[in-house]
């Protein structure tokens, strides 16, 4: 201390110093905690950058995801075979390409359906043409855009119709009241082009749609099994007038898978022209006379007191569907995936 005392300068620097060295020691150690915090903290971002790399849609799972989805179209496109395996015979390549062709192959169609159906002692409403009256009339020409689209509509509907035919009982009544198929986008986009020349008739085309009895109808889009971008289907409402058995069988032919047919409802009514028989008694004969009504007299028939109970004949209404996997639209969003995967890389 004396030396401290004799020598003041050399004192105060020497404070000074061990102040700045003790505030040196102090900073240091502040800045390697920071320094020691910033590393753990990088090394942790590090981390969670590479677990992302390893997760991320690298070459590798591309490729896995790539092939599981080839492995799922395959066993789709199985399934779809499976399921239609005579779709192929029944849904035979159009063997025309313009529409005035195509309206003379629908005339026969037509012709074949209505005596397969009197053979069948079924009865059809007169001049009637399957939902294909527009066109066989000649009321309207087919485009020649539509005539594929409308060779497939006619060759499923043959097949349907055929099913109905083969589903009537023996010495049972049935008969067809209404025939109609889903109209086409590209008869839509005629149809619109009318109607800037007529709304009216085209109000009562469409009217008379809904009243089936028209060519065509619209399917209801709460019932159909269409998917777009994945499931197309194509709409046909059938309604004839039979017994029970008569649905029944119907439902069985449907049931065969050489298309895949898929019936997405049924309504069933009393037919309005089901008859009782009338058994007159002599007092309606009086009552009939004093108007003028008894005319010859008729032969007395016996009826037997045993109750009979017979079936009404009920009017069904069936809306079926042609349904297929619409490959176009799934080959369509496999480029458009490869489209964007080589612009990712």
């Amino acid at each position: 201390m004396k030396h401290f005392k004799q020598h003041p300068i050399f004192a105060a620097v020497f404070a000074l110093l061990l102040a700045a060295f003790v505030g040196g020691a102090v900073y240091d150690f502040v800045l390697f905690n920071k320094n020691t915090a910033a590393a753990r903290k990088a090394q942790q971002a590090v981390n969670k950058y590479e677990n992302a790399i390893q997760k991320a849609p690298v070459k590798e799972s591309l490729a896995q995801a790539d092939a599981n989805l080839k492995g799922l179209q395959g066993k789709l496109e199985s399934l779809d075979k499976e399921l239609s395996r005579d779709s192929t015979k029944v849904l035979a390549a159009s063997p025309v390409t313009q529409g005035f062709e195509l309206v003379e192959h629908l005339r026969s169609m037509t012709d074949k359906w209505t005596n397969a159906a009197t053979e069948k002692g079924i009865s059809v409403p007169e001049n009637f043409k399957f939902s294909f009256e527009n066109y066989v009339s000649g009321k309207s020409k087919p485009e020649d855009e539509a005539v594929l689209a409308l060779w497939k509509q006619a060759s499923i509907l043959d097949n349907i119709l055929q099913k109905l035919f083969n589903s009537k009982p023996d010495n049972a009544p049935m008969g067809i009241v209404a025939v109609q198929r889903e109209i086409l986008p590209i008869e839509l986009e005629a149809q619109a082009k009318t109607q800037k020349n007529s709304s009216r008739r085209t109000r009562v085309a469409r009217g008379a749609r809904d009243n089936m009895t028209g060519d065509t109808f619209t399917v209801d889009p709460y019932i159909t099994a269409r998917k777009k971008g994945s499931v197309s289907a194509l709409g046909y409402r059938i309604v004839f007038t039979g017994y029970t058995e008569n649905m029944r069988r119907f439902l069985n032919e449907l049931n065969s898978f050489d298309l895949m047919l898929v019936v997405r409802s049924v309504e069933v009514k009393p037919s309005l022209g089901s008859a009782k028989r009338v058994v007159r008694t002599e007092e309606d004969d009086a009552l009939l006379s004093a108007f003028g009504g008894a005319g010859a007299k008729e032969e007395s028939v016996e009826v037997s007191k045993d109750p009979v109970v017979s079936e009404n004949v009920s009017e069904f209404t069936f809306v079926i569907e042609y349904v297929e996997v619409d490959k176009n639209a799934v080959s369509e969003n496999k480029k458009s995936d490869e489209a964007e995967e080589n612009t990712q890389e």
